[in-house]
């Protein structure tokens, strides 16, 4: 209940004891009886034995191997090793939300300082899994969707992508690639609380890689993430968790600004390629929702525009896409600041 208390009035030391007392507790008791009680999934899906499609041969078998010898894939085990296995076991093995949440917690705690030690114990396999398994809730549970702990198992998964060799960051990536449709799918159709879990998360896969950023585009993630911005100041999200799934629910400032980072990430990805780039009528349309948003944002977006209009093509399919009305709102609505880029087109 520490680790996973809400807000900044727990101390981080606080939550670090707590983290640091689970883990004694699990060394020294056997991990499928360590924690007890808890809701149980209310999903058709097994945590425990779906296989995501996207999980490498290479990062199954490292886990299996963990799961199976209490051993590394290379050496003899070492105390941080020994700290971390017991509670990858659990996470791997358990059904239930409350488990889940703090077995997060607590690894999300520890992941500064036990990369190592949880890539050797195959920690990647259970939080794709979960990341997965996400998606799959969202389909078959829709607006009941909550995709449980699936923002602290993201932010797991992009430390150990970063500390990660070259070959086990390209596993990453396509593992991460594989879950994206199922995010972006709880985005838009779960409840609030799933929503707000699924825009933490993208935030956190759209720190890694250029592959995962095009995938998080392609799967539809923009408009979502927009109309998440735009409602961010009519309705306060915790006031009814009744009212999940209707899109007028709105987030407080913390989602916002993930929101945002995604998108930003997105813009960034679209001006450093927009030369070789062929824009489509879709990523046209996202492009002129973007400069409705934020004036940052828009003129962020102005510079893509201003980028992607050298190309005939792309210019006649944004003209399409009304991007030069939207210019022409930037341009009234943001007077100077928005200054430079996307001038020219803004006045054919």
């Amino acid at each position: 209940k520490i680790l996973t208390a809400a807000g900044s009035h727990r101390a981080e030391a606080v939550r670090e004891q707590a983290a640091f007392a689970l883990r004694a507790l699990l060394a020294s008791a056997p991990a499928a009886a360590a924690i007890s009680g808890g809701r149980e999934f209310s999903s058709d899906v097994d945590l425990h034995t779906f296989q995501p499609t996207g999980v490498s041969d290479g990062m199954a078998e490292r886990h299996n191997r963990a799961m199976t010898n209490n051993v590394p894939a290379f050496g003899e085990p070492n105390s941080e090793l020994r700290d971390v296995l017991p509670m990858v076991e659990l996470l791997s093995a358990s059904t239930s939300d409350t488990e889940i949440e703090s077995l997060l917690a607590a690894l999300a705690t520890m992941v500064c300082d036990h990369q190592m030690a949880l890539l050797e114990a195959g920690a990647v396999v259970p939080l794709i899994r979960l990341l997965d398994r996400a998606g799959h809730e969202a389909s078959i549970l829709g607006g009941r969707a909550n995709g449980v702990g699936i923002a602290d198992a993201a932010g797991i998964v992009l430390s150990l992508w970063r500390w990660g060799r070259p070959d086990e960051r390209a596993q990453l990536e396509r593992m991460i690639v594989a879950v994206v449709d199922g995010l972006v799918k709880l985005l838009v159709t779960g409840s609030s609380i799933g929503r707000e879990q699924a825009v933490s998360a993208l935030c956190a896969m759209a720190a890694t890689s250029d592959g995962v950023k095009l995938a998080i585009a392609e799967a539809g993630a923009v408009k979502p993430l927009i109309r998440l911005i735009r409602t961010s100041n009519k309705v306060d999200p915790s006031a009814d968790h009744k009212v999940a799934n209707d899109q007028s629910v709105s987030w407080g400032s913390s989602m916002v600004e993930e929101a945002e980072g995604v998108l930003w990430s997105l813009l960034a990805l679209s001006r450093e390629r927009s030369l070789d780039t062929r824009v489509s009528a879709e990523a046209a349309a996202d492009l002129v929702q973007l400069l409705q948003t934020t004036p940052a944002m828009a003129r962020e977006a102005a510079g893509v525009v201003r980028s992607l209009a050298a190309n005939g093509k792309n210019r006649a399919a944004l003209l399409q896409a009304g991007a030069a009305d939207g210019l022409r709102l930037v341009l009234t609505t943001a007077g100077s600041r928005c200054s430079g880029d996307g001038v020219a087109l803004a006045g054919k």
